[in-house]
């Protein structure tokens, strides 16, 4: 099988640190008044420790500049289990240098949720009820002012008090989906268990059609068999670039406060 054609497969950075650069040049030349742009420069990062280098003639990108004015930036990576999703996060911490928060991190050891459907005992533990929402707001009310990326499946958008500035989300066909959590026993049973159907049709899907429903989503990656991760991946951040640079050219005004 050729490896760079499953969604499994990890990418290398390549040369989006300049891209944020160069981008920034831009910016600078088209928006800044001279007395800014002459004091901002690039900025470069060490990929090994994801910690920003800072030189003395490199010191600024439109990110700096973006969360300057914005007062925050918080990147939501949300999305089905398996799809790859926290690997995306953790490109984007390589290539932004931000800090990165697991919301599966949060959930509160050894606690479910026992719910019947269909005479059927399922445990949930993902449920709004097994979470320390306290303790997430509180990190990520600690780190947004410096930029913050979140990942994980699942996250109820009335238990925070905090609003993202990008959110994704990356979905998948349910029986791709279906099959990857067999495969890696995530789910306790057979393929032609109707259990299985059960749990996807009267659980899973509910709770992910919700969460695309009540959140804002600013772009929806829906992954194939033949998906490689560099494609989503490029994509991705190229998207979060423009948008970026977009809303600077704009003269955009903070808009992050919470609201449904």
């Amino acid at each position: 099988m050729n490896k760079s054609k499953t969604l499994n497969i990890k990418k290398k950075s390549s040369k989006k640190q300049k891209k944020l650069s160069r981008q920034f040049d831009d910016l600078s030349n088209d928006n800044l008044s001279k007395s800014d742009s002459s004091s901002y420069t690039s900025k470069f990062f060490n990929k090994q420790a994801n910690k920003k280098i800072l030189s003395d003639e490199s010191e600024y990108t439109i990110l700096d500049e973006f969360i300057k004015r914005n007062k925050q930036f918080i990147v939501l990576v949300l999305g089905l289990p398996c799809s790859n999703k926290s690997e995306i996060a953790k490109e984007l911490v390589v290539d932004l240098g931000l800090p990165i928060l697991n919301i599966n991190n949060y959930l509160v050891d050894g606690k479910f949720i026992d719910k019947e459907v269909d005479g059927v005992k399922f445990k949930l533990y993902e449920h709004p009820d097994n979470y320390n929402w306290k303790k997430l707001n509180e990190d990520v009310g600690k780190l947004k002012k410096r930029g913050v990326i979140l990942y994980g499946n699942y996250l109820d958008i009335d238990k925070i008090d905090w609003k993202p500035d990008v959110t994704y989300f990356i979905s998948m066909g349910y029986n791709i989906c279906k099959k990857k959590l067999i495969e890696k026993k995530l789910l306790p049973y057979d393929e032609n268990d109707p259990k299985v159907n059960i749990y996807f049709n009267k659980i899973f899907n509910p709770i992910y059609d919700e969460i695309k429903t009540k959140f804002k989503i600013n772009r929806f990656f829906n992954l194939k068999e033949e998906t490689t991760f560099t494609d989503v991946y490029n994509e991705l951040f190229d998207g979060l670039i423009g948008m970026i640079n977009s809303r600077l050219k704009s003269g955009f005004t903070p808009g992050h406060k919470k609201s449904h």
